[in-house]
């Protein structure tokens, strides 16, 4: 199922829409994503932070809904969920809006819960960062799927279940967002496709304009402040990604 709410524009229906902040007033615009630089002010913003966090509660009492009627017919106690997100939302963090423009954090750290009764243990969090791409193998693992299936990635099972423990090695996140002809010229992909990845405890964006940006992935979640290669030691971590992101330590 493919919840849409948290979207631009931004409309949760009440209470939702006055449930982190006062009601927007009629004289200030909806953000509509893709059309234009943002130009509002920080009044003006924080109706649209507040909307976007009032979306997803009401996103969240729906799934809440959804898996209290499949427990009333007895059939969530037999079925996997996965609750994740193909993407989040900047607010101005990096002076931009909206998704599909950046790789900062904001865009790219997603959400990922799996329940399965009797199968993944509740109430366990792993702190380590995985990546999507891992999810079909976890699933087919999950289900019992014909192990002839190959899919990318490994199983996340390992994470919760010792003697599945085999290869706890970091998983390489990858990300990369392309330029296209729709996307405005404010865009920062606007000089070229981007590309990052996680290596250790590192972040890395390769900019459109062949800049590299380099941030704590642990101690600075925002990314506000820039490591360089001298604060470091990066030489054999960054070689297996070397040509995917083009860069030479």
């Amino acid at each position: 199922m493919n919840y849409f709410d948290a979207h631009a524009p931004y409309l949760p229906p009440e209470p939702y829409d006055t449930k982190f902040g006062p009601a927007r007033p009629q004289n200030v615009p909806v953000f509509i994503e893709g059309i234009d630089a943002w130009t509002g002010s920080e009044e003006q913003l924080q109706y649209e932070i507040d909307a976007y966090d009032g979306a997803i509660a009401h996103l969240d009492e729906q799934i809440g809904n959804l898996l209290e009627e499949l427990k009333q017919r007895g059939r969530l106690e037999n079925t996997l969920v996965v609750i994740t997100s193909d993407h989040g939302e900047e607010f101005r963090e990096h002076g931009v809006m909206s998704h599909g423009n950046s790789l900062y954090r904001q865009t790219v750290e997603v959400p990922l819960l799996m329940i399965f009764p009797g199968k993944i243990p509740s109430g366990v969090v792993v702190e380590e960062p995985v990546s999507l791409r891992n999810i079909p193998m976890t699933v087919a693992q999950l289900t019992n799927l014909d192990p002839a299936l190959q899919f990318p990635g490994v199983s996340l099972t390992q994470y919760w279940d010792s003697e599945l423990a085999l290869n706890l090695e970091p998983d390489p996140l990858l990300s990369e967002v392309h330029q296209n002809a729709s996307q405005p010229s404010w865009y920062p992909i606007a000089n070229g496709d981007m590309f990052s990845a996680v290596i250790g405890e590192v972040r890395i964006i390769k900019n459109g304009d062949g800049e590299i940006e380099m941030y704590d992935f642990f101690n600075d979640p925002l990314e506000k402040n820039r490591l360089s290669y001298g604060d470091l030691e990066l030489s054999d971590k960054l070689i297996p990604f070397s040509d995917y992101l083009d860069v030479q330590p």
